[in-house]
Parts: C-alpha cells; sequence; structure tokens
C-alpha cells in the first residue's frame, strides 16, 4: 500500500514537471516557426526600404540556411509562396534526399511539440467531462430506483 501511495505521488509529481516542460516546448516551437515562416515579408520590406541586398542580422540564419541548401524547402518558399525570385548562382539539381529527410523530421518534431500540451489537455478534459457523466448517470439511475420504489409503495 505504502509503495502505491510514492508511485501515486511520483507520478503526479512527473505530471507537475512534464505539462510546464510541454507548453514551453509548445511555445519555443511556435517561435521557431513563426520566425521562419515570417522571414521572407521582412527580408522583403527590409530590402525595398533600404534598396540594398544587407540584411538584418537577426534573419542571418536564415539566409545562412537558403545560401548552403540551394534548391532546398526554403528557396521554394521564399520562391513561390513569397514570389521574392531569389537567384544563387550554381546547379539546379534540388536538395539531396537526407536534407528533405531532415525537413520532414524536424517540421514533424515542431508540430508534435505544438499539439503535445492542447492534445493532453483534450484528453484530460475527455476524461474528466466522462467520468462527470457516468457520476450524473449513476445519481439519475439511484433516483429512478427510489423514486419507482417510493411509487409502487415499497
Amino acid at each position: 500500500m505504502k509503495a502505491r501511495g510514492l508511485l501515486f505521488r511520483t507520478a503526479s509529481v512527473v505530471d507537475w514537471v512534464a505539462e510546464p516542460i510541454g507548453w514551453l516546448g509548445a511555445g519555443i516551437a511556435f517561435l521557431v516557426l513563426a520566425y521562419l515562416l515570417a522571414a521572407p515579408p521582412v527580408l522583403l520590406a527590409h530590402a525595398r526600404q533600404t534598396g540594398s541586398g544587407s540584411f538584418p542580422v537577426l534573419y542571418g540564419p536564415v539566409l545562412w540556411i537558403i545560401e548552403t541548401d540551394f534548391g532546398g524547402p526554403m528557396v521554394w518558399y521564399f520562391n513561390n509562396v513569397w514570389h521574392a525570385e531569389l537567384v544563387l548562382i550554381g546547379g539546379d539539381e534540388g536538395p539531396p534526399w537526407y536534407i528533405v529527410a531532415t525537413y520532414i523530421v524536424v517540421g514533424a518534431m515542431l508540430f508534435v511539440a505544438l499539439v503535445l500540451p492542447v492534445f493532453k489537455r483534450w484528453c484530460r478534459r475527455k476524461a474528466e467531462l466522462g467520468s462527470a457523466a457516468e457520476w450524473s448517470q449513476s445519481i439519475g439511475s439511484l433516483t429512478n430506483r427510489t423514486s419507482s420504489a417510493a411509487a409502487s409503495g415499497g
């Protein structure tokens, strides 16, 4: 019995620690996605305002990805979605398979990090509603039995 109480306390401590970490991870994943998806309009607006090809230092990693991953998903996103018309000198062979696989894995990890806390909260709320429904159903059946017994006189 004592071991069960210790296990229950350990599980609640793990949940108590894991939930804020999950929400923090979701927040960081959201910021990373916002940073990457907002890069084209920020960079294009900066280039139009200054009239030069220099970009803000904050978006250095995005430019590095574009330059090193010629023909990859970031170049496609800039050119096809935002019509930035980036012209990079070099071959037009496209990215190797492992670059595409890396983008898929990183994208899936960011998606899971964003969705996991919301999914856990939804499951917890569903379980709470289910137990509340079972409780009200058992109270209702108990009330029906007592009222039918009182009506029959017994």
